[in-house]
């Protein structure tokens, strides 16, 4: 998958697309890490999946993954 950038706001951020139905599964985009209560306000990089919700659990356990930031899924 070759990322596509959208937004001429945000040249940096990708989106991921399924080959078929062209639906995002992954957007990459610099948050500042305060925003998803880590320390600092330094704007790091983030990768945030789409994924089944009953895989959501397993996930969120783990460290360095974090609820969803910007997809509603």
């Amino acid at each position: 998958v070759k990322p596509e950038y959208p937004w001429i706001k945000y040249p940096d951020y990708a989106v991921l697309r399924h080959g078929g139905n062209k639906k995002w599964f992954a957007v990459i985009m610099g948050i500042p890490k305060n925003r998803l209560g880590i320390k600092g306000d330094e704007v790091a990089d983030f990768v945030n999946f789409k994924c089944a919700p009953f895989v959501l659990d397993s996930f969120l356990g783990e460290k360095g993954f974090y609820p969803a930031y910007h997809m509603n899924k």
